[in-house]
């Protein structure tokens, strides 16, 4: 998956399709990220998703969802390169 720049993306729990995080691409600069995150929902994770160039992320708000998350944590993931994980929260 590719994101537009500039236009919010959200990122959705694979298991129970809970909306977990947002994130909004700002600048193109050719380099390609892979964002996972967890689910504080059901206990699941949502796919790894490709992000081309710079990024902003975000929780979730109470009234995007009725479910508002917090961003814990963000790790990269070991043996990889510009592979990010999330530890997203209920809040």
């Amino acid at each position: 998956m590719s994101s537009k720049p500039f236009v919010e993306n959200k990122i959705f729990c694979s298991d129970c399709n809970s909306h977990l995080l947002n994130y909004i691409v700002y600048k193109d600069t050719g380099t390609i990220y892979k964002l996972s995150a967890d689910c504080p929902f059901c206990g699941g994770s949502s796919f790894v998703i490709e992000v081309n160039g710079k990024f902003q992320f975000g929780p979730v708000g109470a009234d995007e969802s009725g479910k508002p998350t917090i961003v814990d944590q963000v790790s990269n993931v070991e043996g990889e390169s510009n592979r990010l994980h999330f530890s997203v929260k209920k809040r």
